[in-house]
């Protein structure tokens, strides 16, 4: 090795400049976040709790105005219900866990003779049943549309 590669390799590495443009015009700082009292998230996420109706009854009582607006984010959201599954014998466990996996979604046994699917996968749904599980005649699928649900 030569004198001059010693002194190349004993340089101050490279230093990364990060241009930071400063606070954005509109927000007031400091930025206040707004945690739940009943599982201790932000307000946002709280619905993803498996306790989450405490969390509306806490907010609603405390924060009243936040409540309101956690009504009015939620968007349109769909499920697929598949129901007679168990008339041909199809374990709802079963076929609970095949969806799941298939559609990579939350599902759920939601009756006696109910699975919902997290999600619209009504055709998708219907050609996997016949693909699936053969027993059930073609024409017993039937997509019965859509409903709205009040909550």
């Amino acid at each position: 090795m030569s004198e001059t590669d010693l002194t190349d390799e004993a340089q101050e590495p490279e230093r990364l400049v990060i241009n930071y443009p400063g606070p954005i015009p509109g927000f007031k700082y400091p930025i206040q976040m707004v945690f739940c009292g009943n599982c201790s998230l932000p307000l946002e996420y709280c619905e993803f709790q498996p306790n989450y109706v405490e969390c509306k009854r806490w907010l609603e009582k405390v924060l009243p105005q936040e409540f309101e607006k956690l009504g009015q984010r939620k968007g349109k959201k769909s499920v697929t219900i598949v129901a007679g599954l168990a008339s041909y014998d199809v374990d709802l466990s079963e076929a609970r866990k095949v969806f799941a996996q298939r559609f990579s979604c939350g599902c759920s046994v939601t009756e006696e003779d109910e699975v919902t699917i997290q999600g619209d996968f009504v055709e998708d749904v219907i050609a996997f049943i016949k693909e699936r599980w053969k027993e059930i005649p073609e024409e017993e699928l039937e997509d019965i549309g859509e409903i709205k649900v009040r909550k």
